[in-house]
C-alpha cells in the first residue's frame, strides 16, 4: 500500500494510508495543483499492478487525505520498479548507439 505519515500534526503523528489487497503499487509522484497554497495540495499519481486482474492502473489520490480520485486502467500488466530503472552497462551501449 501506500502510507502518509505527518509528523508535524500538532505534536501528534498523523498515518494515512491506501490499501487494496492484491494490489501492489509503484514509487508515487506529487503533482502539485496549479495555484495550490496548501502543502499537498495536488495529486498523487501511481503505477499499480492488480495481481488478480493481471493488469495494471494508473492510481490518482487526494495527495492530502489519500482518497482514492480515479484509476486509469491500462491494456497490460506494468512490472513494479524499485526506485528508479536500473540498466546494465551492455543495454546501455545499445541505446545509446541506436
Amino acid at each position: 500500500g501506500l502510507v502518509k505519515v505527518s509528523l508535524c500534526a500538532g505534536g501528534a503523528t498523523n498515518v494515512i494510508f491506501w490499501q487494496r489487497d492484491g494490489h501492489h503499487p509503484g514509487e508515487p509522484i506529487f503533482v502539485p495543483r496549479p495555484g495550490g497554497t496548501s502543502e499537498d495540495d495536488g495529486v498523487l499519481l501511481s503505477p499499480v499492478l492488480d495481481g488478480a486482474a493481471e493488469r495494471s492502473y494508473l492510481l490518482v489520490l487526494d495527495a492530502q487525505t489519500m482518497e482514492q480520485l480515479a484509476a486509469v486502467q491500462m491494456p497490460l500488466a506494468m512490472p513494479s520498479d524499485v526506485h528508479g530503472l536500473f540498466w546494465m552497462d551492455d543495454a546501455h551501449e545499445l541505446l545509446v548507439h541506436v
